[in-house]
């Protein structure tokens, strides 16, 4: 399911895309026959045991089964059912990420760099889809901090450390995959996450693109749609 979670929305948001070509293929029987199947799968993951058990994790599985959740149902217009899950990742938030930014349940994984991001990453997602439903998800909802502000801020400053990553990681760290997740969490936020920052932790061949065309983009609402540059 994590690994649905984390490739479906690319598909949807190239049908979104495909939809809007002048001449497209793509019919609006395509999108009735999406639709419906995308609605299935939404009541399946919503009353299968598979789905109940991702859901109440106290980890990264919980994050992306909303993930899952909330984009479907933002892809086939059912926005109340969106933003109802993206209470729960309100609550997920308090419950995974420490004041601090740090995320507990995933650094004392064997590839605790892995986890940390992939949770991140699918929390950034879920602050895509609350900004273009109305729901903040990025400021701290409490007095202590815990945020998923916060939580890039944690490996914002890692990355910025010279140290190697202070946790266990039987892996080798592709410190590429942080930039798209900062870039796109800077405009959530208007903070300013500087490539030059953490260049030292790049490959010379790596040159930073905006917005790579590997992360979701019916999250960003019109700001990635080919109709607002007309």
């Amino acid at each position: 399911m994590i690994d649905f979670s984390l490739h479906l929305p690319v598909v949807l948001d190239h049908v979104q895309l495909l939809a809007q070509l002048q001449g497209t293929p793509w019919t609006t029987a395509d999108r009735k026959s999406l639709a419906d199947w995308c609605n299935s799968m939404l009541e399946w993951i919503g009353r299968h045991p598979y789905g109940r058990q991702e859901e109440n994790a106290a980890n990264n599985h919980a994050t992306y089964y909303d993930r899952i959740t909330a984009g479907l149902a933002l892809f086939t217009n059912h926005a109340e059912a969106a933003i109802s899950q993206l209470d729960k990742t309100r609550k997920r938030i308090g419950m995974q990420i420490e004041p601090d930014g740090s995320m507990p349940h995933e650094l004392r994984r064997t590839c605790s760099f892995s986890y940390m991001l992939m949770n991140v990453r699918g929390f950034v997602d879920l602050a895509w889809i609350g900004r273009r439903l109305g729901v903040d998800l990025w400021e701290p909802d409490g007095s202590d901090g815990r945020s998923i502000q916060a939580a890039v801020d944690f490996m914002y400053r890692h990355a910025c450390a010279k140290e190697p990553w202070p946790f266990q990681q039987i892996e080798p760290i592709d410190w590429r995959m942080i930039w798209p997740v900062l870039e796109k969490a800077a405009v959530i936020s208007g903070r300013r996450y500087t490539f030059s920052d953490i260049a030292h932790r790049m490959p010379e061949s790596f040159v930073p693109v905006s917005f790579p065309m590997i992360e979701p983009i019916h999250p960003f609402g019109n700001e990635r749609s080919p109709a607002a540059s007309k």
